[in-house]
């Protein structure tokens, strides 16, 4: 993504992300890339074998975000 095309306002709260990657062992329970103002809140990730939450930005990606109080 460059410029205004980047996932923006993004929120994800209140989920519960249980036994993902049953076929595909290294996906995460959720995935962000480049958003901005993000909200990542009170989410339950369960039984995930590679990781809860991913998130990944360069080229300025990711400003804004918040990531909290998630299981």
């Amino acid at each position: 993504y460059t410029g205004s095309s980047r996932p923006n306002n993004v929120t994800f709260t209140n989920n519960v992300v249980y036994r993902v990657g049953r076929s595909y062992y290294s996906a995460p329970g959720v995935h962000f890339y480049q958003s901005t103002n993000t909200i990542i809140d009170n989410n339950h990730i369960q039984n995930v074998p590679y990781s809860g939450i991913s998130f990944y930005n360069d080229s300025g990606g990711g400003s804004n975000t918040r990531i909290r109080n998630n299981k």
